[in-house]
């Protein structure tokens, strides 16, 4: 029979085990501890991709340390430990979209595909960042503003409208 009393005792594998990440410093630094470690929370890298960190919510949370050359002052996260493993923040994640849309469907909702990010909304939908701004307006107008615009093509750049005026 396992002895759980002397498991928790013993000193972890140094090649991996669960930790905590317990801090991230001002400046960006993660510090994590993990049973066994007589040093303190150490500094420690990361192998998380951006969408690994985005799960990061709560400290300290469980991670999945390895230590470089078995040491244990060289601790790098190489995962995040959830007790579940899905889990969507506040509503259902959005079914694929088998069928395109009619033109005169009205909803509030974003839907996402893997392929495709469609928004829907029904009067005018504005993506905007500091002094720039796109508006999108439920008539087909279009407004682009910002205090640079810059186009880029490879190929042809073309202006079509049933007026252009420049300037």
């Amino acid at each position: 029979m396992l002895n759980v009393k002397k498991l928790a005792q013993s000193p972890p594998t140094l090649s991996h085990c669960v930790g905590s990440l317990v801090e991230i410093t001002a400046t960006g630094q993660a510090m994590v501890d993990f049973p066994g470690n007589i040093y303190g929370p150490q500094p420690v890298r990361s192998a998380l991709t951006s969408e690994d960190t985005s799960l990061i919510q709560k400290l300290p949370m469980s991670v999945l340390l390895i230590f470089e050359n078995d040491d244990p002052q060289l601790p790098i996260i190489s995962g995040v430990i959830k007790e579940t493993i899905f889990q969507y923040p506040t509503q259902q994640r959005a079914q694929p979209q088998t069928e395109a849309k009619s033109a005169n469907t009205k909803s509030d909702q974003v839907l996402i595909d893997g392929n495709k990010l469609t928004i829907d909304a029904q009067e005018e939908l504005i993506l905007q960042c500091g002094d720039s701004s796109i508006s999108l307006k439920q008539h087909g107008k279009v407004v682009i503003r910002g205090t640079q615009l810059i186009s880029h093509a490879s190929g042809a750049n073309k202006i079509k409208g049933g007026n252009v005026n420049i300037n």
